[in-house]
């Protein structure tokens, strides 16, 4: 909220072997200070995942496609972003078919701060559905847009780790193809976050070319 001061970060990687909770004391990794955390763990069931698995809480987003909501995990309270992919919009067009397997294999495929991660995916007869981080920042273009323009050290903090982000992408060798502020999310922190991955060429070695004409027209001269 308005009055609400952060106080630091914590990333925390629990050993879950044997064992179901914690109970311990955490130093912040930024700011500063330390963090008394309680957590109770219990195994996920092993059920499918439907649309009834989620609690659908709001629209952010909405293509041609179909549309991307704020939805929570009924189980664990988590917050997600589900992205609806209607089948007969891309069995309509032979290309959507292409662009939707290589987002969904790009995202299953790499593993990076910088990249929205994809935690689950399923299908049922009239839709497909990826789930992936909800990044709650909003896009680099908002901001961009309210501010005007960023200084110096600002772009150049974005700039790093955007690099870092397309440099990982390139070590499996696929190319973005569709770099814009409006497919660059802000977490909480003021980290980026990839997304949108449904124009990126995968297998792209070296001394491989791609000529299709792909993009956003307003970012393409």
């Amino acid at each position: 909220m308005g009055n609400d001061i952060l106080l630091g970060r914590l990333d925390v990687t629990p050993m879950l072997e044997g064992v179901q909770s914690v109970d311990s004391w955490f130093r912040a990794t930024t700011g500063a200070g330390e963090f008394h955390m309680q957590v109770q763990f219990r195994p996920s069931k092993n059920e499918p995942l439907t649309i009834e698995t989620f609690d659908l809480l709001k629209v952010i987003g909405k293509g041609s496609f179909g549309k991307v909501m704020q939805v929570r995990k009924r189980d664990t309270s988590r917050i997600y972003a589900l992205k609806t992919i209607r089948k007969a919009h891309i069995a309509s067009r032979p290309g959507e078919i292409t662009h939707i397997l290589a987002e969904r294999t790009v995202l299953a495929l790499v593993n990076n701060p910088f990249i929205v991660p994809l935690k689950f995916s399923f299908q049922n007869q009239e839709k497909l559905y990826l789930v992936m981080s909800f990044v709650n920042g909003g896009e680099l273009f908002y901001h961009l847009q309210r501010e005007g323009r960023f200084d110096i050290n600002r772009s150049r903090f974005y700039a790093a780790e955007l690099l870092l982000a397309l440099e990982h992408l390139h070590g499996f060798d696929v190319v973005y193809r569709d770099l814009k502020p409006e497919n660059i999310l802000l977490d909480y922190t003021g980290h980026i976050a990839l997304c949108d991955f449904g124009l990126c060429k995968l297998n792209m070695s070296e001394e491989k070319k791609t000529n299709t004409f792909c993009g956003t027209p307003e970012y393409i001269r």
